[in-house]
């Protein structure tokens, strides 16, 4: 039951209602209790083998959470807190990748470990609240409700957005503002973000998944084709989850932080990093960067601490040597940038529309190897680069020009969205123009006509 499919609707629509009536009854403690059920519903019915391990992470950092309040050993108990919250995220998502891709011990007894879906995603949420109060950065003790909810808030449960207790719970512990202009707002959000994963994301996927199989057999124009469609690919993909998040919770009157903000227009790394995953970065920024010592050390320090980050980001995405070179190349890119551009920024339209299609490029590259199932087929997707031959518009058919079709709307209303000519991301409770809800018809039209349902999102295998 994902966002992109029909029975989420099922599954929805009785849960606004009832959250509707909950929350005018003016009791906070029920609809949070409502809200805590349908939560663990949506869950279970998706990996009802691993509610326990959902449990089991709530009750560490909320056992935590009250030993540091009482003030004393609060050292131990945030380390002890920390290792027992990562042991189940190192056991499910590293033990296949260190047994047989470190120590080369094929067919073990633990045969494949199945990844718990989100479970980087709620570990994260929940570690984010234990250490705010380690660091007294955050105050509000929660109570046992709250904290469970905050944890499993079921929008943001799978792939996020990483939410802070600085801004999620003092919206749980509180009655929602609730309207139709803002349920319009929210699901204007939901299906924009239907569009760019179903229409645009799904149909770019079946292209670069061909191409990919085998690029020995396709020219250089072809390859480069690909590289740049698969950075569309997983943009769409994942911002169109996150879109639908946000607007899942906008219309039950949540305010879900942003997680994207145009990173492709970015003329920068390091601002490509401040619009992508912004929930994740700022995440991995606040609690792994800072406790390195951030740029208040030695500039060959510096350089550690942010390759270290970018590796750390690299293994959070998958426990494969493709993920830690993708990492590994990002915090290249980070350190080269810092000595050449010097953080300069450019006014020139044509300077900045330069650096815009180099970012572009570099990040392509680097998602061949996010994309690639192994070294090997890296290796062998840049190799294809070499192949010269025939050009990418020679294999046409239907389905390509639909995707292309699919592609230049996406474009289109980027680009209108970025302008702010269009708002939709913003939270808008007060407006709901004849823009956006001519927007909103001809982008569920396209949904409904184009679409191509049924593929997981790329982020739940992390």
């Amino acid at each position: 039951m994902l966002f992109n499919d029909i029975h989420f609707t099922l599954f929805f629509l009785p849960v606004l209602l009832m959250f509707y009536i909950c929350n005018r009854n003016k009791r906070v403690w029920l609809k949070n209790v409502f809200l805590l059920a349908a939560s663990y519903v949506f869950y279970a019915l998706l990996e009802p083998r691993f509610v326990f391990l959902l449990l089991y992470i709530t009750l560490i950092n909320y056992g935590c959470i009250r030993l540091l309040d009482r003030g004393k050993n609060r050292k131990a108990i945030i380390t002890i807190g920390i290792v027992l919250s990562l042991l189940p995220l190192a056991f499910f998502k590293y033990t296949n990748f260190l047994l047989n891709d470190v120590l080369d011990i094929e067919g073990h007894i633990l045969g494949e470990i199945a990844l718990p879906i989100g479970i980087s995603f709620f570990t994260f949420q929940a570690l984010s609240y234990t250490i705010d109060i380690y660091r007294r950065k955050e105050t509000l003790m929660p109570s046992a409700l709250d904290f469970t909810l905050y944890v499993c808030f079921f929008p943001t449960i799978l792939s996020g957005p990483i939410e802070r207790a600085r801004t999620l719970m003092p919206q749980i512990k509180t009655l929602q503002r609730w309207n139709a202009v803002g349920v319009l707002n929210g699901f204007q959000l939901l299906v924009w973000g239907l569009f760019q994963k179903i229409v645009v994301a799904d149909r770019i996927a079946t292209y670069v998944g061909t191409v990919y199989a085998h690029p020995e057999m396709y020219g250089t124009t072809t390859i480069l084709f690909a590289m740049g469609l698969y950075s569309i690919q997983i943009y769409c993909d994942f911002a169109g989850y996150s879109n639908m998040a946000i607007g899942v919770g906008r219309m039950l009157g949540f305010d879900i932080r942003k997680n994207f903000d145009f990173p492709y227009f970015s003329t920068s790394i390091r601002n490509f990093w401040k619009r992508w995953h912004i929930s994740l970065t700022s995440w991995l920024t606040e609690y792994v960067y800072f406790s390195l010592g951030g740029n208040r050390v030695k500039e060959w320090r510096w350089m550690m601490n942010v390759l270290i980050v970018f590796l750390v980001s690299g293994l959070w995405h998958g426990a494969a040597w493709t993920f830690i070179i993708w990492g590994f190349i990002h915090g290249v890119y980070q350190i080269a940038e810092y000595y050449t551009l010097k953080r300069r920024e450019f006014k020139n339209t044509t300077t900045n529309a330069m650096l815009g299609l180099l970012l572009f490029v570099v990040t392509s590259v680097a998602w061949v190897f996010f994309r690639a199932d192994n070294l090997a087929h890296a290796t062998a997707i840049l190799q294809a680069l070499t192949n010269g031959g025939v050009p990418f518009f020679t294999y046409f058919s239907t389905q390509f020009v639909l995707m292309l079709f699919a592609l230049a709307c996406f474009v289109i209303a980027e680009i209108t969205m970025y302008k702010r000519v269009l708002k939709i991301t913003e939270r808008t409770d007060n407006s709901f123009s004849w823009i956006n809800l001519s927007f909103m018809v001809l982008t569920l039209l396209m949904v409904s006509l184009l679409g191509e349902s049924g593929a997981k999102f790329v982020y739940f295998q992390f």
